[in-house]
């Protein structure tokens, strides 16, 4: 939903394009009385009957965002010419549109020296083995974390050290993958800066932010096809996987369960998530469908205690219900004892973003949002 009108030109709009696995979300937002703040918010949701051949899916997603694009074109945002005066586009992809690979170095200096800006790039440089391949085009080439003297500091640079551990992200999309993107975007919209960035490093980076003191953790980023794990130990991103099944496969799993049709699946599952049905049955099918879900994890780092889940419908609630059943922590994530769950959903967006008022609040925006904030270096 849109609130306001008209765009003034000296206050120009920022758009938030989200690219998931069954799922297109877009945001607009600008600064109002020196606030960034949502002004728009819009998410069209795929739910496959079974799952998708490459090419299939791929022009699914791609319908699915020109039909929010085309939407964007029906509202007010399009009137005095707002969107050709866009200043950034942050574009944010989820699996299996990139590939990502994280590197953990430690090193040890002959003597103690500080710590400097060119030091730190030289090494960015010699971390990740970047063989030629004009098929792909790098996003990202991220420091994600550094310790000195095993430490890690909030400003780092000019502090001495004799022994650095760097944790080091880089992501990459395929360069046909990108062309297609920008070229959507820049048939609707005229901008000065576009820019596009990877879920795990995008939220890990939030939430690294905002619970400073938590070094270990695992994000479960769920996608409707996909689900990405995120691992993170001793305050470094050590690993990340990603399993072929997302809620999509729960949806339709227990429809055939249950012998319902996916759209009155797809209730009953929205009513149990807000508390309005108490069906321990259909709870227990769940639980059950969610050990199928999740058998593919193969993770060489242990799923750690702290978990925090992600997805772009408000289902949270049922996966916490799911992850805090004592078969399942113990069974299929290995964890002797309930695991601390945190989950992000509409109801918790306000520590993340500023909406106005009666605009839609959508969890993954509002984190992404918050990320696009501390890469523009706002005091957010």
């Amino acid at each position: 939903m849109l609130k306001n009108k008209k765009a003034n030109q000296h206050n120009p709009l920022n758009i938030i394009l989200d690219i998931r696995s069954s799922s297109v979300g877009i945001c607009f937002w600008q600064t109002i009385n020196k606030r960034p703040t949502i002004i728009y918010t819009d998410r069209q949701y795929i739910l496959f009957d079974e799952i998708q051949k490459n090419n299939d899916f791929i022009d699914n997603i791609y319908k699915t965002l020109d039909q929010v694009i085309e939407k964007v074109h029906k509202t007010d945002l399009s009137h005095n010419n707002n969107l050709r005066n866009i200043d950034n586009i942050m574009c944010v992809l989820s699996h299996p549109w990139y590939k990502v690979d994280i590197k953990n170095i430690e090193l040890k200096e002959k003597k103690s020296r500080k710590l400097s800006k060119d030091y730190l790039n030289s090494k960015l440089k010699t971390i990740f083995n970047k063989e030629e391949d004009k098929k792909v085009v790098e996003i990202e080439n991220k420091i994600s974390s550094i310790y000195l003297n095993g430490y890690e500091l909030s400003d780092p640079f000019n502090k001495e050290f004799e022994d650095i551990k760097i944790s080091a992200y880089r992501g990459v999309i395929g360069k046909t993958t990108k062309e297609d993107l920008e070229n959507r975007i820049k048939d609707n919209f005229k901008y000065k800066n576009i820019v596009f960035h990877t879920h795990p490093l995008s939220i890990s980076s939030v939430l690294r932010n905002h619970f400073h003191s938590l070094n270990d953790f695992s994000l479960f980023n769920i996608g409707g096809e996909i689900t990405e794990i995120l691992n993170s130990e001793n305050g470094s991103l050590n690993e990340l996987v990603a399993i072929s099944k997302g809620f999509n496969f729960l949806v339709r799993e227990l429809s055939e369960t249950i012998n319902e049709n996916k759209n009155s699946t797809f209730s009953k599952m929205k009513l149990l998530t807000e508390d309005e049905l108490d069906d321990k049955k259909i709870l227990a099918q769940i639980i059950k469908i969610a050990e199928r879900w999740f058998e593919e994890i193969n993770t060489k780092n242990k799923i750690k205690n702290n978990i925090f889940i992600t997805i772009d419908k408000d289902f949270a609630k049922i996966i916490k219900k799911i992850f805090s059943n004592k078969d399942f922590y113990n069974n299929v994530l290995s964890l002797d004892k309930e695991p601390n769950i945190r989950i992000i959903n509409s109801n918790n967006t306000k520590d993340l973003a500023l909406y106005l008022e009666s605009v839609e609040k959508d969890p993954i925006l509002s984190i992404l949002f918050n990320f696009q904030q501390l890469i523009l270096g706002e005091n957010y």
